[in-house]
């Protein structure tokens, strides 16, 4: 597991818009998309060894049982630090290694 935080100072309220943790989410994806495969930006498969992390986070990784995928293997949370939003992605599993 590894903690990745970022503190953005004097914004603790956005801590509480459960809007914020959408809007952190889509704009990690947008960022590594930027240097994801072709195969891995529709859908499929990266062919890059090791998998992109546009692959590792966003994209189907099999599932544990018929029609249920398995889980992405990172969470997100965003917590007020005093006056400040600290922003933190967790990684586990594959997304650590």
């Amino acid at each position: 597991m590894a903690d990745c935080t970022v503190l953005c100072r004097g914004n603790s309220a956005l801590a509480a818009e459960f809007a914020t943790l959408h809007r952190f989410r889509g704009a990690l994806g947008r960022f590594l998309a930027q240097s994801a495969s072709a195969q891995s930006l529709a859908g499929h498969p990266c062919v890059f060894d090791p998998p992109c992390a546009f692959d590792v986070f966003h994209n189907a990784q099999g599932e544990m049982s018929p029609g249920r995928a398995m889980p992405k293997p990172f969470v997100i949370r965003a917590d007020a630090v005093g006056d400040d939003l600290a922003l933190t992605v967790r990684l586990f599993g594959h997304g650590v290694a």
